[in-house]
C-alpha cells in the first residue's frame, strides 16, 4: 500500500505554472563517456537547490568558458550530489547541442517526457543514486539516438508499458538495485532486448490476477471453503487519481479477506518475513550507500588527477618555453661574444701589421746607416 501512495504522489500535478527560478554556475572542462568522446561539458559548480517544479525553471547560466568555447560548444550537462528533486527546464534555451546528461546523487524524484523531449540528440542519459519511482509510458519517445541509460540505484516500482522498445540504438540499459527490477545489460543490443522482457514482467501492471484460497480442514469442525474476492486489475494507458484510488480499495480489501483466512500462526509467519525482508533491505541500502561512498571518492580522484594532468602539461609546456628562450639567449650571447672576439682579432692584426712597417721602418735607417745598399 505504500508503494501504491508514494505512486500516488509522483504522477499528480505536473503541469504546473513555472513562476520561480534558478541559476545556475558552470566550471566547464572536457571529458570523454562512454559512448561519445572529448565532449566539452558544463559541471554543476554550485548547488542550485532545485526542491519545487517551479525553482526547475533555469533562467540564467554562468561561468568561465575555455578558451575559444561558447555555449554552441556545450555538449553535456553534469550535476553531481546537488539538491535536484526535479528535472531542471529550459536547459536547451542556453545548450542547443546537448547529447549527454548525468544528473548523479541528486534525490531526482521524477521525470518525464517533456523534460526529455527538448534533447532530441541525447545519446547518454545518467539519472543514477536517485529518488525515481515511475517511468511513464512515453518517456523516451523523443529521444530516438539513446544508446546508454543508466538507472541503477533508484527505487523504480513501475514502468510504463515500451518505455525502451522503439529505441533500436541502445545497448546499455542499467537498472540494476531498484524495486522491481534488478538487472542490466552492457554493450549489448541482444541482452537489452532481454532486460526488456523483465522488465513487463516485473515492472508492468498489467496482468488478470484470481486468487482463491482454502484454509485447511480439522476433525474438529466441518469443512469449510472461503474464497478471496477475484480481482482483475488493468494498467490504464496513464495513472491517474481515480485509479490509483480503486486500486488501492482493492489492495484493501484483499488483505482484509486474507486476514480472515490466514489466522494468527500465518500472521506471525508473515511477520517474520517482513522482518527478514526489511533487514535485508536495510543491508541493501547500506551496500547501496557504500558504494556510492566508493563511487564518491573515486569521483574525486578521477577529479585530483584531471587537476594534476592540467598542471603537468602546464608545467611542461613552461618548461619547453622556458628551454627555447634559454637557447634563444645562448646563441645570442655566443654571437656576441663571437663579434667581440673577431673585433679583437682584427684590433692585435692591425697593431701587429704596424709593429712590422715600424720595424722595417728602422731596418732601412739601419742599413742607410752602414750604407749598405738595399
Amino acid at each position: 500500500m505504500t508503494k501504491i501512495v508514494l505512486l500516488l504522489f509522483c504522477v499528480i500535478g505536473v503541469n504546473l505554472d513555472l513562476s520561480a527560478s534558478t541559476s545556475i554556475e558552470c566550471s566547464y572542462k572536457t571529458r570523454d563517456w562512454n559512448i561519445v568522446q572529448n565532449v566539452y561539458h558544463c559541471p554543476v559548480n554550485k548547488n542550485p537547490r532545485i526542491t519545487t517544479r517551479e525553482s526547475a525553471a533555469i533562467t540564467s547560466i554562468s561561468g568561465t568558458h575555455q578558451n575559444g568555447m561558447t555555449n554552441s560548444d556545450v555538449g553535456g550537462f553534469y550535476a553531481y550530489s546537488r539538491t535536484i528533486n526535479y528535472f531542471p527546464r529550459g536547459l536547451e534555451t542556453f545548450f542547443k547541442t546537448i547529447k549527454i546528461i548525468q544528473i548523479y546523487d541528486c534525490n531526482l524524484k521524477e521525470v518525464h517526457q517533456e523534460d526529455l523531449k527538448p534533447f532530441p540528440n541525447l545519446v547518454e542519459l545518467y539519472l543514477r543514486f536517485n529518488d525515481l519511482e515511475v517511468l511513464e509510458e512515453g518517456l523516451f519517445d523523443f529521444n530516438p539516438d539513446l544508446h546508454y541509460i543508466g538507472l541503477n540505484y533508484n527505487k523504480i516500482v513501475y514502468i510504463g508499458p515500451n518505455v525502451f522498445d522503439h529505441l533500436t540504438k541502445l545497448r546499455d540499459l542499467s537498472l540494476h538495485s531498484n524495486l522491481c527490477i534488478s538487472k542490466e545489460a552492457k554493450n549489448s543490443i541482444s541482452e537489452v532486448k532481454n532486460v526488456i522482457q523483465a522488465i513487463k514482467s516485473q515492472c508492468n501492471i498489467n496482468t488478470t490476477t484470481t486468487t482463491t484460497t482454502q484454509p485447511p480442514t480439522t476433525t474438529q469442525a466441518p469443512t469449510t471453503t472461503t474464497q478471496a474476492p477475484t480481482t482483475t486489475s488493468t494498467t490504464p494507458k496513464s495513472i491517474n487519481f481515480e485509479s490509483c484510488l480503486e486500486l488501492e480499495s482493492k489492495i484493501d480489501n484483499i488483505a482484509s479477506s486474507l486476514k480472515d483466512l490466514i489466522g494468527q500462526p500465518s500472521n506471525e509467519a508473515f511477520s517474520n518475513n517482513n522482518n527478514q525482508c526489511e533487514a535485508f533491505t536495510e543491508a541493501l541500502r547500506n551496500q547501496s550507500e557504500a558504494i556510492g561512498r566508493i563511487d564518491n571518492r573515486t569521483e574525486a580522484l578521477t577529479e585530483a588527477m584531471d587537476t594534476k594532468l592540467e598542471i603537468l602539461k602546464e608545467n611542461v609546456e613552461n618548461t619547453r618555453t622556458l628551454s627555447l628562450r634559454q637557447m634563444q639567449n645562448f646563441k645570442d650571447e655566443v654571437k656576441a661574444d663571437h663579434a667581440e672576439l673577431l673585433d679583437a682579432i682584427r684590433l692585435r692584426t692591425d697593431k701587429i701589421e704596424k709593429n712590422i712597417e715600424e720595424l722595417n721602418q728602422k731596418l732601412t735607417n739601419i742599413m742607410k746607416a752602414l750604407k749598405i745598399d738595399s
